[in-house]
């Protein structure tokens, strides 16, 4: 039986959507852990930049090469370093003998706190195949995010409204991990450094405790067990730890398969306008599917009784 109503929406129109998401796509992230000998937390705000669509024979979206990029990725990590006690002795200074007593470092409240900023050494690819998906939206019942109403209201999307919506539900999403160039094991290392050194009693004995300590790189690696690669440490502390990678990849599909639709249709569809002599004329529509070939979506529906 042939279905009533036949919409066919083009591949322009797709990517015409694709635009105004790009473009109002944010994502904010925040979380951290206590890992036992550290606090680690993070602070990020995730934009895409560019992309294409593309329609496939196999009924499937292709969204391909969206950069992701971080306009805001702030690490922070707090330390507590315990107390040191190094001993005191006779000490030759260039021909001159000190006689130096005792003394004690990382007393009272040694928590070490830093923050490196990130964004501008971590970025990402984003691309996702997906299948249309047809959903009813019933603004008394439907939940919607702030967010979602923000880009619907770019998208021109009404949500006072019964509709019938179709999304592109991600199959198979692919997003780059974490990678942290070795300019961030740098930066980290620094950051690290002059935290501590602001602990450190100042004055002529400050070399001598970091001579007796070694470097205080060397002292935070062994209180936090940082490998010699403080790159790959990050990327496995955000990728895995702390689960970033997999907070992304929800949210991505949550947002293409439940908050995006590509088409709408009214739910009574409006088939003749209000005039003054007759009252406007709707008809329900039923029995949605949606259909994807390389060159268009093809939505056909049932119409129910005219009301």
């Amino acid at each position: 039986m042939m279905a009533d109503l036949t919409i066919a929406v083009s591949e322009a129109v797709f990517a015409k959507t694709l635009e105004v998401v790009v473009a109002n796509f944010s994502f904010d992230v925040s979380g951290g852990g206590n890992f036992g000998t550290f606090i680690a937390g993070y602070d990020g705000r995730l934009v895409l930049k560019g992309g294409t669509l593309e329609l496939r024979d196999d009924g499937t979206v292709r969204l391909r090469e969206l950069d992701a990029r971080w306009d805001k990725l702030d690490f922070t990590l707090g330390v507590t370093i315990p107390e040191m006690s190094l001993g005191g002795g006779v000490v030759d200074l260039g021909g001159v003998t000190v006689n130096l007593p005792g003394v004690t470092v990382f007393s009272g409240d040694p928590a070490v706190a830093f923050t490196v900023h990130l964004a501008p050494f971590v970025k990402h690819e984003l691309s996702l195949i997906a299948s249309p998906l047809i959903q009813y939206f019933d603004p008394g019942t439907t939940p919607i995010g702030a967010h979602c109403q923000k880009l619907h209201a770019s998208l021109g999307i009404d949500d006072t409204k019964q509709q019938w919506r179709v999304f592109c539900d991600p199959q198979t999403i692919d997003f780059d991990l974490f990678d942290f160039a070795d300019t961030v094991g740098d930066l980290f290392e620094q950051a690290l450094t002059d935290a501590v050194n602001k602990l450190l009693p100042h004055g002529p004995l400050h070399d001598l405790i970091l001579a007796a300590i070694g470097s205080v790189a060397d002292l935070l690696r062994t209180l936090l067990d940082i490998p010699d690669d403080i790159s790959e440490w990050l990327s496995d502390l955000f990728n895995v730890s702390l689960g970033v990678f997999n907070l992304i990849l929800q949210f991505v599909a949550d947002f293409f398969g439940k908050c995006i639709s590509f088409f709408q249709l009214d739910d009574p569809y409006p088939m003749f306008p209000k005039t003054e002599d007759l009252a406007e004329v709707t008809v329900p529509i039923q029995h949605l599917t949606a259909a994807v070939s390389d060159v268009e979506l093809v939505v056909t529906a049932d119409i129910g009784d005219v009301s």
